[in-house]
C-alpha cells in the first residue's frame, strides 16, 4: 500500500502506522489513551459498494494527526509496547516523506526511532 503523508496544518503532522499484522486497528483505543488528547487517531475504513456481498477488510493502517510534536515520545513508547505484544508484526511509521520500519527485534529503540523520524 502506498501511503501519502501531508502536513495538514502549521502545527499538525500526520504520521501513518502500517502493520504487517491485521490486529493494529484493534489497538487504537490504547494509542488514543497514550496520546491523551494531543493527537487525533484515524482508522481508514474501506468503502463498501452497494452491490457487494460482503464488506472488504480494513487495512492494518492507523493515521495519527499530532497536535504536539512532543507527543512523538508517547507515540514511540506505544509503538514499542505494540511490538512487544505483537512479536510477529513489522510496523512501518511514516511522516513527512520519511519512514522507519520496526519489528520485535528493534522494539526497545522504537521510542528513539519514532522521535528521530518526527524531529527531522
Amino acid at each position: 500500500m502506498t501511503t501519502q503523508i501531508a502536513q495538514v496544518a502549521m502545527d499538525q503532522l500526520l504520521v501513518v502506522l502500517e502493520s504487517s499484522e491485521q490486529d493494529l486497528t484493534r489497538a487504537v483505543t490504547g494509542l488514543a489513551v497514550a496520546l491523551e488528547g494531543r493527537a487525533t487517531v484515524f482508522v481508514p475504513v474501506p468503502a463498501v459498494r452497494p452491490e457487494a456481498r460482503m464488506a472488504p477488510t480494513s487495512p492494518p493502517v492507523v493515521i495519527v494527526a499530532l497536535d504536539d510534536r512532543g507527543a512523538g515520545v508517547d507515540l514511540g513508547e506505544w509503538v514499542g509496547r505494540y511490538l512487544d505484544q505483537t512479536p510477529a508484526a513489522t510496523l512501518t511509521c511514516s511522516a513527512g516523506g520519511r519512514s522507519v520500519r520496526l519489528d520485535a527485534a528493534t522494539r526497545s529503540s522504537a521510542r528513539d526511532a519514532v522521535t528521530h523520524l518526527l524531529d527531522t
